[in-house]
This record gives structure tokens, C-alpha cells and sequence, in this order.
């Protein structure tokens, strides 16, 4: 049945069912989790923003000089 596994508190180690909200036992609310797409996202975000900000023509002289110490 849905929302019927058992899961431990973190707080007090009481089982609790998948579908409360919160404890019964200690009354802290559980962590809602968050989904892999979101932080994919997120990457992707941060990957587009550091390419549009990135000065290539320094990155390319930068590269160039290792091969020629």
C-alpha cells in the first residue's frame, strides 16, 4: 500500500509511516525530498552561466603555455 513503509526518526529513532508528516513520538516535521532533477538543473545552470562568463581567449593562452616550459 502507498505511503505504508516504515521509516526511523532521525530525532528520536521511533518507526513512523510513510505518509505522517511529522513524528508522533518527538513532533519534528520530516525532511521532504528533493528530487535529482532539481540539482541536475541546477548544474546545468551554473554550467551555462560560467560559459557565457568565461574569457576564452585567456583560457587558450593559459593552456598554450604548459607544453612549452
Amino acid at each position: 500500500m502507498f505511503g505504508s513503509v516504515l521509516q526511523k526518526c532521525g530525532i528520536c529513532g521511533r518507526e513512523i509511516t510513510g505518509y505522517v508528516d511529522e513524528c508522533p513520538g518527538c513532533g519534528i516535521q520530516k525532511p521532504v525530498p528533493v528530487p535529482i532533477t532539481y540539482y541536475m538543473v541546477g548544474i546545468m545552470l551554473v554550467g551555462l552561466i560560467l560559459y557565457f562568463l568565461a574569457d576564452f581567449g585567456a583560457v587558450v593562452e593559459f593552456l598554450e603555455g604548459f607544453g612549452k616550459e
